[in-house]
């Protein structure tokens, strides 16, 4: 009887949630949200120079009795290094998401694509675009209701379900088109086109997802996506001043609204050379509840080719959810994967500018 309960809860957080009309659905949250900009923000594809590929894994709340992952596929290509005056680059990400019980699932693939202005010889800043195509499933059948739970029997299969009588039993998709804009700057005392130089770089963006706000329902009643707002600010400090060229600290901000749901995440990455460690706190809070989440991550990179400026960076990260009056404690794992290859278009020297 316990394990139906302990279902029961999942399934109701799931139908309150995501079915019927209560504006707080959001979008998954990545930990390593520096390793994976595109999906945040369609401006920042391009920002860096060359071919960038990333996979993300990510398994949250571990405790719980049902699966929450996600896998997130990404590729960036710059264009400003091709001689294509006012072009920032391209990109593709494809994520695939599970919540819960019922098999629900969300799978997106967009096209970030994103233009170019130089504003200063240190200062340039793009704007970008992202259409995307959105896939929604849930298995009804799966679901336990609470009109399923007997006084007498515990649950009972055969009674009628909410699901039953809104006509939506079983599998049930949607397919939806949505888009994302967004704006990002980057100002460098070393104009190079890359985030990790041997001096001071200062990266910002906004972006606003699901811009058209699309109906997301799977009965006839409309549930619309709320749009989601995001600002992120960070600051790279090359540690030479103090003796250690090869060391450097980023100090990052990363604001997220949707609906009511606010996000807030605050933290360092210190980069020596080719090992990288950070520590992040991250908080979320809505009309329900509020919840803190403590975020260590470690990697390191592997130099492919040194004068191709090729790489492969691997990245894992450990979330502690702090226990709380309105939560349990709970812990989330990710695991990146970020190879850095040379622009397929074999561009000119990296270290001169292009518009």
């Amino acid at each position: 009887m316990k394990h139906h309960y302990i279902k029961l809860r999942i399934s109701l957080f799931l139908i309150l949630n995501i079915i019927i009309l209560n504006g707080f659905s959001q979008d998954v949250s990545f930990s390593h949200f520096m390793q994976n900009p595109i999906y945040y923000n369609p401006a920042a594809v391009g920002i860096d120079q060359g071919f960038l590929v990333s996979l993300n894994y990510r398994r949250a709340l571990m405790y719980m009795p049902s699966k929450f992952e996600t896998i997130a596929f990404g590729a960036d290509q710059s264009l400003h290094d091709a001689g294509l005056k006012g072009m920032g680059g391209i990109g593709l990400y494809v994520t695939r998401n599970q919540e819960g019980e019922g098999n629900y699932s969300t799978t997106a693939i967009g096209i970030p694509i994103s233009s170019r202005v130089i504003l200063t010889e240190k200062l340039k800043v793009q704007v970008g675009i992202t259409p995307t195509f959105y896939q929604k499933s849930i298995d009804f059948s799966q679901l336990e209701f609470f009109d399923q739970l007997s006084p007498v029997y515990g649950f009972d299969a055969s009674k009628a379900t909410l699901a039953q009588l809104s006509r939506t039993d079983g599998l049930q998709r949607i397919n939806f088109f949505d888009f994302s804009i967004g704006i990002f700057g980057r100002y460098e005392t070393d104009p190079t086109d890359q985030s990790y130089v041997k001096d001071d770089v200062f990266d910002f963006g906004f972006s606003v997802q699901h811009v058209p706000q699309p109906n997301q329902s799977f009965t006839g009643v409309t549930a619309k996506l709320p749009s989601k707002y995001s600002l992120m600010l960070r600051y790279s400090h090359v540690l030479k001043s103090y003796g250690f060229d090869d060391a450097s600290i980023q100090p990052v901000i990363l604001l997220e609204k949707q609906s009511s749901m606010r996000n807030y995440i605050t933290g360092i990455n210190f980069k020596y050379k080719t090992f990288n460690m950070a520590g992040f706190v991250r908080h979320d809070q809505n009309e329900l509840l509020q919840s803190t989440e403590v975020l260590m991550l470690i990697g390191t990179e592997f130099k492919l080719h040194e004068k191709a400026f090729s790489s492969l960076q691997i990245n894992y990260s450990f979330n502690l959810l702090v226990r709380s009056a309105s939560v349990n404690k709970n812990i989330s794992n990710e695991v990146s994967l970020i190879l850095h290859l040379p622009s397929l278009h074999h561009p000119k020297d990296p270290c001169s500018f292009y518009f």
